[in-house]
């Protein structure tokens, strides 16, 4: 009991999905109940926010600060959507802005075409 206490404690979330370390978070806690070691949710949310990492830092402070307790099923999701907004911030720092280059290359300033063999800026000065 004592080891799964302490695997507990030492449980975050890492490069886990939030998905993925709620389960974990879960099976440990179902495990410490079989046990009869059974953790208050309290308990066990506090156990959550302190294996978060630093993209959940202002969520976990929201969370300890409200008066009402949430539960695990309301933590989980509000951390989900923390989720989809960490990876929506990624991927738009990640694509690259859409630009395009406009070059009209039949056309010059006195009508020459570069297909007549004439650049379009070659003539630009020549009166």
């Amino acid at each position: 009991m004592l080891s799964l206490r302490n695997i507990l404690m030492k449980t975050t979330k890492g490069s886990q999905s939030i998905d993925e370390y709620m389960q974990t978070v879960k099976i440990i806690t179902d495990d410490l109940a079989l046990m009869g070691y059974s953790l208050s949710e309290d308990e066990i949310i506090l156990h959550v926010l302190n294996g978060l990492g630093n993209d959940f830092k202002e969520i976990s402070v929201v969370i300890q600060a409200r008066d009402s307790p949430v539960t695990f099923e309301e933590l989980h999701d509000k951390l989900q959507d923390q989720e989809s907004l960490l990876k929506q911030d990624d991927t738009s720092r990640e694509t690259p802005p859409i630009t395009a280059q406009f070059h009209d290359k039949f056309s010059n300033h006195k009508g020459n075409s570069e297909k007549s063999g004439g650049h379009p800026r070659s003539n630009f000065n020549n009166k």
